[in-house]
């Protein structure tokens, strides 16, 4: 899903270079209000990525509907000329991110107040693009006016196409009685994260593939299989170095583990500080434990940066 929104971004990007900036605020707008809703940067993953990638679809549409250079995803006409594209742009963005944002599931926000302050944020981001827009003259308010009413026909495309994909009906999303664990090849949660995306998320219609088993790779071995027997005896001939090093591989998951719940213990806490001098205090050294994570291999360097990103976000919007 991650791919499909740097897909989203970078054709975003190329059809109307004036208007990048307004393509990164917009993306940038919709991290906060993805935090606002206690989405992000560690709650729920899957409806957070869908808005992502629904809202960067919606803007690659109202861009390549003002300069045609790619084949559009569910909006297919010619823009008026004299359209303004940053007005577009925020438009797409707002009539998105607004009604896929109300529909996350319920048991999917920690608070009421989660949504409600999406909105706000929503709102607000909506009304700065906007303002930064020019509107002195006949031509601009006009230009504006129909990048506003393009943004909002690519929006509405995309919501009619991702209405019945089934992300916001079919729950639960969390396993609340996650399986302890037990013997090997039965399924257990993922420890810290109790998502159940593989028996529900997986009716999702997806964004490029035709079906999911279009490039599924074939089950694994069951544990009593002869192949998986034969595996295991091959495995035991390579002799001790082999051995050891899946000892060792195994003595480094659990330390990962136990590193990747400390950083999102870290930052889940470092969400909460509404003290800008303390959240700017603590914030090099959250910073400086993701880089080490990072050069650990705890968690991948793109990661590192986006958490990065998003958490300095937060301490510039804390008054």
């Amino acid at each position: 899903m991650r791919a499909i929104i740097l897909a989203g971004i970078s054709l975003a990007l190329s059809p109307a270079a004036f208007a990048d900036n307004a393509v990164t605020r917009a993306n940038e707008g919709m991290g906060l209000a993805m935090i606002a809703a206690c989405q992000s940067p560690i709650g729920n993953p899957f409806h957070e990525s869908r808005a992502y990638a629904m809202s960067n679809l919606a803007i690659h549409d109202a861009l390549n509907a003002i300069e045609r250079k790619y084949q559009p995803y569910a909006y297919d006409k010619k823009a008026e000329a004299g359209t303004s594209a940053n007005a577009a742009v925020a438009s797409a963005a707002y009539h998105v991110m607004g009604p896929t944002v109300a529909k996350i599931p319920a048991e999917m926000l920690p608070s009421p107040d989660c949504l409600k302050n999406a909105k706000a944020v929503i709102e607000g981001n909506y009304a700065t693009a906007l303002a930064v827009i020019p509107a002195s003259t006949d031509a601009e308010k006009a230009a504006k006016e129909k990048g506003i009413a393009l943004g909002k026909a690519t929006a509405e495309a995309v919501l009619a196409k991702r209405a019945n994909d089934h992300a916001d009906t079919g729950g639960p999303f969390i396993n609340k009685t996650c399986p302890p664990a037990g013997t090997p090849g039965t399924y257990q949660c993922t420890p810290g994260a109790p998502f159940v995306a593989f028996e529900k998320w997986e009716s999702v219609t997806p964004f490029v593939l035709k079906e999911h088993a279009e490039f599924r790779p074939g089950p694994p071995y069951k544990v009593d299989d002869a192949k998986a027997k034969a595996d295991l005896e091959e495995v035991k001939k390579l002799g001790g170095a082999a051995i050891k090093r899946i000892r060792n591989s195994d003595a480094k998951r659990l330390r990962n583990r136990y590193q990747a719940k400390t950083m999102r213990n870290a930052i889940r806490d470092f969400m909460t500080v509404k003290d800008k001098a303390e959240a700017t205090k603590g914030l090099p050294k959250l910073a400086s434990m993701l880089d080490r994570l990072a050069k650990k291999n705890v968690i991948h360097k793109n990661k590192a940066a986006n958490l990065k990103s998003e958490l300095a976000i937060h301490v510039n919007h804390i008054k």
